[in-house]
């Protein structure tokens, strides 16, 4: 799940760079295949929400925010994703 979960954020920060869809979708596909196998993966979670909002999907990236919010337990990273909710 954690290499996953990486391979997700090298997928993301290549869309948002090349401003590409693709790649974001990838990025979707393998944080949301780290989170099957291993739903209590806190830096897939929030990757998820990231990846969602970067999507522009408001509803569905609001929802992943909140479930990081009420989930986490490190404070810095709640305030963070609290920022998004």
């Amino acid at each position: 799940p954690a290499v996953l979960n990486d391979l997700a954020v090298v997928y993301l920060e290549i869309g948002v760079r090349d401003e590409q869809l693709e790649p974001m979708l990838r990025a979707l596909d393998a944080v949301d295949q780290a989170l099957r196998r291993d739903s209590t993966l806190p830096e897939a979670r929030f990757n998820r929400a990231l990846v969602l909002d970067r999507l522009c999907l408001v509803g569905r990236a609001g929802e992943a925010w909140s479930a990081v919010v009420t989930a986490e337990r490190e404070a810095h990273w709640r305030r963070e994703a609290a920022e998004y909710v």
